[in-house]
């Protein structure tokens, strides 16, 4: 039971891994794909300066074949027609120079690149016209193209009888490729591999695939490689890590001629990735038309046709989910609309409430402003009631005391004159009457009584009155002098006796006397005589 669970959690943690590893060699790919048109411009520009060179060379130097031949690798990977240009350049000039063995591997390599390209007829004749050759390269060159035309008609042949044989013609001309220890070509890479993985040593071949770097074509082919073999044993996961690395260093090598890129698209496809699947076929469609193979036109057709017609039935879909839900938002725009009409009605009989409760609070305020003002004329009242009631009280009991006080001098005096006139003394009564001074004192006595409680009430009246008065106009009291006659004129007029008459008769002077006082003053104010009025009474 532990050695199942053991082996369960293995295989689910090396799944994760391989997921893992997956996801991240995809974002390196997206990142590829976009940095393809860069890469592109580079190599096109060292081939411009490589053509340039290959231009201006004597044609019949060998300096003109090497660089004929450099332009033929480079244009392997860009352009099927260019590759062809040039290498068929080299046959001719290894004709021309005589030079039987260098034309014998040029017409070689080119029926390899027939053999690559599609050109299945055209190597048939090519091949028969070289022979079987006797050096050793040569004779490796022979068995890897015979190798790679056997491949090619395997996998596009239709007839059960015609496959098994190029099957078993391929398989023999790779074995005496390997026997011989050919150098790196890609059908040699193909058997070495295969011969690998059959003696379960894999990882020799992902530790020679580590040996070329990630910009180089045979890198890209090693990786297809060790991809194809992973998935014909089962490690879906693991090949398409290795399509993916293969893709990457296709792209990094600029090799337009690719096979990774479309198996990797279809497993996408599968796997619901299809967006990805879309733009990775896209471009790799670009580049195949670029590149002009009529073979990896044929066998990306399928894959782009799939991807095409799985795309299009997504869009469908996606249409018809986009119809639905353009449904459901219009009618959840009308019940939105209707929510919307719901509440601006009701926001307008809010305003309305709003609008009354600010009229009411208004109308309160107006109020309460009214009832302030109304509080604050009681107040006044009161305070001058309550002045009115202090003044009227101070000056009763003053003014008892002063009618007491003459009562009783008016009896003294009654008897004073009485007792003479019943000693008979009439001469004397009438000399006491006439030369008495009693009302002469008692007339000061009350005048210094009023000015006394007016004072005692009102004890600043002098200096707030001098304020209202101009500079030299100003009223200067004389030693022990209480108050003026001006200003017990207008202490009378404060006190509220506004009769002139009353004024005069209280004085003791004539109604003009009051008047020419009045004006008097008046004529000498430093404020509106309104402001002076004012004043005087508050």
């Amino acid at each position: 039971m532990k050695s199942l669970t053991f082996l369960i959690l293995s295989l689910i943690t090396v799944s994760a891994y391989g997921e893992n590893r997956l996801d991240s060699l995809l974002s390196v790919l997206d990142v590829e794909v976009r940095n393809f048109s860069r890469y592109e411009r580079e190599e096109n520009g060292r081939i411009a300066k490589i053509r340039n060179r290959y231009e201006k060379a004597d044609p019949t130097s060998k300096e003109s074949y090497e660089l004929c031949r450099t332009l033929f690798e480079r244009y392997r990977r860009l352009n099927a027609d260019s590759a062809r240009h040039y290498l068929q350049k080299c046959v001719e000039w290894s004709a021309g120079r005589k030079d039987a063995e260098r034309e014998k591997r040029d017409k070689l390599d080119l029926a390899f690149y027939y053999a690559s390209t599609g050109m299945y007829a055209e190597t048939c004749m090519l091949m028969r016209n070289i022979g079987r050759p006797s050096s050793r390269e040569a004779l490796g060159m022979y068995y890897i193209t015979y190798s790679k035309l056997y491949e090619e008609l395997y996998w596009e042949s239709r007839d059960p009888l015609l496959k098994e044989r190029y099957g078993r013609l391929r398989r023999a001309y790779g074995d005496s490729m390997v026997v011989a220890g050919i150098h790196p070509q890609d059908d040699y890479w193909w058997h070495k591999t295969d011969s690998l993985f059959k003696v379960g040593n894999g990882k020799a071949c992902v530790d020679m695939l580590n040996e070329y770097p990630q910009d180089d074509r045979t890198h890209a082919l090693l990786a297809y490689i060790i991809a194809q073999r992973y998935e014909a044993e089962g490690d879906t996961l693991s090949a398409m890590a290795y399509y993916t690395q293969a893709s990457i260093a296709d792209i990094r090598s600029v090799t337009k001629d690719h096979g990774a890129l479309p198996l990797l698209c279809k497993w996408l496809l599968d796997h619901g990735d299809v967006n990805r699947a879309y733009q990775y076929i896209n471009f790799s469609w670009s580049l195949t038309t670029s590149f002009g193979s009529r073979l990896r036109y044929l066998s990306n057709m399928g894959v782009l046709n799939l991807i095409e017609s799985t795309y299009k039935k997504m869009l469908i879909d996606k249409q018809r989910t986009l119809r639905v839900f353009t449904i459901a938002i219009s009618g959840l725009s009308v019940l939105l609309c209707l929510l919307l009409i719901l509440v601006i009605v009701q926001f307008k009989k809010l305003n309305k409430v709003k609008n009354k409760l600010s009229d009411s609070n208004n109308t309160l305020l107006t109020l309460n402003r009214k009832n302030k003002e109304i509080n604050l004329r009681l107040k006044e009242i009161n305070e001058k009631l309550s002045l009115s009631n202090d003044i009227k009280e101070k000056y009763l009991t003053h003014f008892m005391q002063l009618c007491s006080s003459y009562i009783h001098d008016m009896e003294s005096y009654q008897r004073k004159l009485k007792r003479l006139i019943m000693k008979g003394d009439t001469q004397e009564a009438l000399r006491f009457a006439e030369a008495s001074s009693l009302f002469e004192k008692e007339i000061d006595s009350l005048y210094k009584s009023f000015d006394q409680a007016f004072l005692h009430i009102f004890p600043h009246f002098v200096e707030q009155f001098n304020e209202l008065l101009q500079d030299g106009h100003k009223i200067t009291l004389k030693k022990n002098e209480l108050l003026s006659t001006e200003l017990r004129i207008f202490a009378l007029i404060k006190l509220g006796v506004t009769d002139f008459t009353q004024i005069a008769q209280f004085l003791r002077c004539s109604v003009n006397t009051i008047y020419n006082y009045r004006a008097k003053i008046k004529s000498h104010l430093c404020v509106s005589k309104e402001e002076f009025d004012e004043r005087l009474l508050n």
